[in-house]
């Protein structure tokens, strides 16, 4: 499990949502990233975000910012730079 550090750009709140999966330095960049990765749109960063899985969040990459990951160990890794 992992920590990622949301921003929702329209209020300006910050959360730290923990993902439930092992962070994997070859695979999960690039599940982050805004232009390519699964989670690196808005509907999938909202899920996080809000904990709510029913919402009706459009596919976009401008709502939500992934600032950083917090690994186990303590690492921090920068997202949306």
């Amino acid at each position: 499990m992992y920590i990622a550090t949301i921003l929702c750009l329209a209020t300006g709140e910050k959360r730290d949502c923990a993902v439930d999966c092992e962070w994997d330095a070859d695979t999960s960049p690039f599940a982050w990233d805004r232009k390519a990765g699964n989670f690196g749109c808005d509907c999938n960063r909202h899920i996080l975000f809000t904990g709510d899985s029913d919402a009706d969040m459009e596919c976009s990459t401008t709502h939500y910012i992934v600032e950083r990951m917090t690994l186990a160990d303590g690492t921090v890794i920068e997202i949306d730079k």
